[in-house]
């Protein structure tokens, strides 16, 4: 696993340009002053979770999808809780955009 103090550019495993955690993951590193190379790019879960489990890579991700085999880099540079938020046409949500809220908001809790 890569130290905070190593010389070696950070190696992570990104999704595609507009990403919050990509976003996230490289200010992070310009904060740092580190230099950062992409080892790995995907737009799919599996495969930047498969990236970093096998050693190619490490990675920003929500807590849940941190996999058993994977361990939580405590030395790196930190990075900003995540928002989420959901955009309507109208002021008043219907009754399927409400229930998505509810989901949401029961599924950020327990998180």
């Amino acid at each position: 696993m890569q130290k905070l103090d190593s010389e070696e550019p950070f190696a992570p495993a990104l999704f595609p340009e507009g990403c919050i955690y990509r976003k996230r993951a490289i200010r992070s590193f310009d904060k740092a002053k580190r230099a950062w190379r992409v080892a790995f790019g995907s737009q799919r879960l599996t495969a930047i979770q498969a990236a970093v489990a096998g050693g190619l890579a490490i990675s920003v991700s929500p807590k849940s999808a941190v996999l058993p085999e994977h361990r939580i880099c405590s030395d790196m540079p930190s990075v900003p809780p995540t928002e989420l938020a959901l955009v309507g046409a109208g002021d008043v949500l219907d009754t399927v955009q409400q229930d998505l809220v509810d989901f949401l908001m029961k599924k950020v809790r327990r998180a």
